[in-house]
Order: C-alpha cells, then sequence, then structure tokens
C-alpha cells in the first residue's frame, strides 16, 4: 500500500537508461527505498527497468506517471537531452497540475537528482530548484568526481534526499486528507445479511480519509419520509456503493418498495457515478433487478466478484472523483492545449519556430494556466492520434499554432479543433483560436474566418492581443 493514499506509487524515477550501465540507478533506488523504511516510511517506488528498442511514450508509462505522488528525475547530460526524459517530466507536470499541484504548499512535487553534471553546472537552473548533486567538483580544475554509491559522501546525499522526500510526502498526504475528507460516500444501507461486508467495506473507506454516509442506515427506515432523507443525503455524496444479494431487504413504511431498491432508484434518477456489487452466487431481488436493467449511465455492476475486488473498484472510482472535484475547484485554472508541429514545438531545440512557442507557452504560464503540449517522442499514428484526441476532450481552450509547419498538417487539425467543439454538451464550453506566426505565407490569412478569435503576430510577439482569449475563458 503506498505511503500517501489515492497514488498507486509515491516516487516515480525518471532516467535515461544509459546511466543505469553499471548498475547505478538501480542501486541508488534499492537504497533509497531501504533509507527510507530505516527512517520509517515505507513507500512504492516504480522506474521502467525494460531496455527500450524504440523511443515510444508507452501508455504503461503514462500510468505509472499520473499515478505517483513524486517524481526523481535523474539528470545527466544524456537524460537532458533526451526526448523520453522531457515526456515524461512534461507529462508528470500536466498530470500533477490535475491532481493537487505541481507545488502543494511551498513543496516541489519534483525532486533532481544530479548524477553526472552538466558543464559549468548549468543543471542547477533546470526545474526551478537546487536539488541533489551526486557529485563534486574541484574548483581549480573544475574536474568532478561522481560519488562512488559504496561511499560515505554517497550514503550522506541520500539521507539528505530522504529526509527531503518524507517531508514532501507528509505534506502531500495530510494535504489530499484535509481534501477528502470534505467528500461523503453513500454506502447504500443494505439486507440484513449484508451487514458484515457493508461494515467491512464502510471501514476501509473512512480508512482512506473520505465521510461516509448515511451515519444511521436504520434511522432511515424510520423517517416519514424516507425518499426525501436519502435524496438530501446523496446530495452531499460523490458516490454511492450497493450491496445487494437474493433478499429482498426492508420496506420502509412510506415506501412500497425495499430500501435496497429504493436507494438505488433514486442514486439512479441522479445520475449519481454508483457501484453495485452482488453477492457471488446470488441473483438479486427482482426489485432490484428490475432496475439493473433500465439504463446504466454512470453505474459499474460487479458481478463474481470478492469484496477486496469491490475495495479495489471504489478506490479506483474515488481517486477518478476526487481528481475530478480538485479541477472543478481551482479558481481561474483552465487547460489550454497549445498545438504545434514538430518544427514549432518549444521542446525541441532544432525545430524552426520554437522561440515563438516558447513565447506562447511562457505567457499562458504565467497566468496560470495547465498548458498541454504535443509529446516531444515521435509516437505510432494510432498512439498519436489518441493522445491527440484525449488532450481535446480535457481542454478548456485550444490554441492552434501555425507556424512553420504546411498546409495539410493545419487544415487536418482545424478539422479535429471543429469536431471538438461539436462534440462538447453542455456547460463544456471549447474555447477555441488560431494563432499565425512564422513566416507570412499568403495562405495563412485565408484561414481567419474559421473560428472567432484568430491572431495574427507574424512579426513579433504581442501577449495584450490574447487577451480575447482569457476573455471568452471567462464567459466558460
Amino acid at each position: 500500500m503506498p505511503y500517501v493514499q489515492g497514488f498507486t506509487n509515491d516516487i516515480f524515477i525518471s532516467f535515461a537508461h544509459i546511466d543505469n550501465s553499471e548498475g547505478w540507478v538501480e542501486t541508488f533506488h534499492t537504497r533509497l527505498r531501504d533509507r527510507l523504511a530505516q527512517i520509517g516510511v515505507r513507500v512504492g517506488i516504480w522506474r521502467d527497468s525494460k531496455l527500450r528498442g524504440t523511443d515510444l511514450f508507452s501508455d504503461e508509462i503514462f500510468k505509472q506517471l499520473r499515478d505517483s505522488a513524486l517524481l526523481i528525475s535523474i539528470v545527466s547530460p544524456t537524460a537532458v537531452s533526451s526526448n523520453w526524459c522531457q515526456d515524461e517530466r512534461q507529462k508528470f507536470e500536466q498530470v500533477a497540475a490535475l491532481n493537487g499541484g505541481l507545488r502543494v504548499e511551498n513543496t516541489l512535487r519534483a525532486i533532481k537528482v544530479v548524477k553526472t553534471p552538466l558543464n559549468h553546472d548549468e543543471h542547477r537552473a533546470l526545474f526551478n530548484t537546487l536539488g541533489f548533486e551526486f557529485y563534486a567538483r574541484n574548483e581549480q580544475t573544475q574536474h568532478f568526481r561522481e560519488f562512488d554509491p559504496a561511499s560515505l559522501e554517497f550514503r550522506a546525499q541520500l539521507d539528505a534526499l530522504a529526509q527531503d522526500i518524507v517531508h514532501s510526502l507528509n505534506v502531500l498526504r495530510d494535504h489530499r486528507a484535509s481534501r477528502s475528507t470534505q467528500l461523503a460516500v453513500y454506502v447504500a444501507a443494505t439486507s440484513s445479511d449484508l451487514d458484515h461486508e457493508r461494515q467491512e467495506l464502510v471501514k476501509q473507506i473512512a480508512d482512506w480519509g473520505y465521510s461516509v454516509l448515511p451515519t444511521s442506515p436504520s434511522a432511515l427506515l424510520e423517517c416519514s419520509d424516507c425518499r426525501s432523507e436519502i435524496d438530501s443525503t446523496l446530495a452531499n455524496s460523490i458516490l454511492t456503493v450497493h450491496l445487494v444479494s437474493d433478499k429482498r431487504g426492508v420496506i420502509p413504511e412510506s415506501e412500497n418498495k425495499s430500501i435496497v431498491a429504493l436507494q438505488y432508484e433514486v442514486a439512479q434518477s441522479r445520475l449519481m457515478d454508483r457501484v453495485l456489487w452482488i453477492r457471488p452466487g446470488t441473483q438479486p431481488d427482482e426489485s432490484v433487478l428490475s432496475l439493473i436493467h433500465n439504463t446504466q449511465r454512470g453505474a459499474e455492476v460487479l458481478e463474481d466478484h470478492t469484496i477486496e475486488n469491490l475495495k479495489e473498484v471504489v478506490e479506483l472510482k474515488l481517486k477518478s472523483l476526487r481528481d475530478e472535484a480538485c479541477v472543478t475547484k481551482e479558481k481561474n485554472r483552465f487547460n489550454i492545449y497549445l498545438v504545434c508541429d514538430r518544427n514549432d514545438h518549444p521542446y525541441l531545440t532544432d525545430a524552426q519556430g520554437r522561440e515563438r512557442a516558447l513565447q506562447l507557452k511562457a505567457y499562458l504560464d504565467s497566468k496560470d494556466c495547465v498548458v498541454w503540449l504535443p509529446p516531444v517522442s515521435q509516437m505510432e499514428e494510432t498512439r498519436r492520434r489518441r493522445d491527440h484526441r484525449e488532450t481535446l476532450k480535457l481542454s478548456d481552450a485550444v490554441l492552434l499554432y501555425w507556424g512553420n509547419a504546411d498546409e495539410d498538417w493545419f487544415r487536418e487539425n482545424l478539422r479535429d479543433l471543429i469536431k471538438a467543439r461539436t462534440r462538447r454538451s453542455g456547460n463544456r464550453h471549447l474555447a477555441a483560436a488560431i494563432y499565425l506566426g512564422g513566416p507570412p505565407r499568403s495562405e495563412k490569412t485565408g484561414y481567419r474566418n474559421q473560428v472567432e478569435l484568430c491572431f495574427e503576430q507574424f512579426e513579433t510577439f504581442q501577449p495584450d492581443g490574447l487577451k480575447p482569449l482569457f476573455q471568452e475563458l471567462g464567459r466558460k
């Protein structure tokens, strides 16, 4: 079990595989884990132990990053120039912004561990943090010496790092616990034969730091208006969990159906996220079965699953719902997808138009936006398209930057943007804008009216010109 609830891993180690050619990263990993255990903190640490034959950012890597509390970047000249390591850092920054923030209070969730220094110690400017240096440099000759993992110097630096990690994990855990207690889970009253399973689940959810409703399931049966009481209690909950068997359950005096069926019906009418667990080897009572057969929007039905399986599903649901709640509460913090071609990507040093894209990103960062960019590493086309679609889905705004790309690239991405806007429903408005920069070609201006907002800044970057985009976001 991780030290910080709600994550699968406490620490994700990002590194270039050549830096582990003599087992340095593996030794660092093992000794850090052991040192943390010695000072009383048992953590889950994940690193990719497979040698990569290609430079593709896998779904597994993204999943592990998303589910990690802290990122440790092993810095070396190879790692700094690696598209892969840059992608891991960028992705972690993005997902961290959606699950509590990259900075919690005064603690940064990304830690820099320098194995091999850059020329003139240029690594010290990376990531806006000093980090931990596992080397010493001769001030006269400027030659450096990496710490041997068996040395006292290595041990002393590792100990300092471990203590800093403990502080960071405690800050994050306390922050998430204080936030989680404001969220409640409705664990429905059950038939009497499932009292033990319900109590076991309630205890687990409480241990995760959530409130559990109703506080007295038996009191529901005594209410003069049971349905209204259930409805008002559900209004304070983010998830409902229903445990059923072949027993019908008690029918309240004011109703004509069992408390088991009534709770599920009310939760379903509110379109709440629900988990329905059916005791293995049983067939639900007809009153509940008829509800299950109706539309199941927001429902997950578990048949032939143990109570432990149920706990795992509920934990995953709560993590997802809690993170959504966190994003909703982030005042004026918008997700902006800066779509650009590789010829303009701000993280590719050989990209012709990177300087303007860097200016754009820096400006959006200064507005406290979560800025999403296309991945740095080359992806297989099917996975690249999927990554693009998923990023469009979570974005509040898309800024389509046309600099050095060809017209075919622009038209394809413009069509994607228009489709994404039409697919949005309800209040989930997607702000869309075109940014025309780079070489002032005549075909660019022909697309001025394809979306409401179009910014033409061929010569110089003018941040004030982007104000209409934030006015549009302000109306969301």
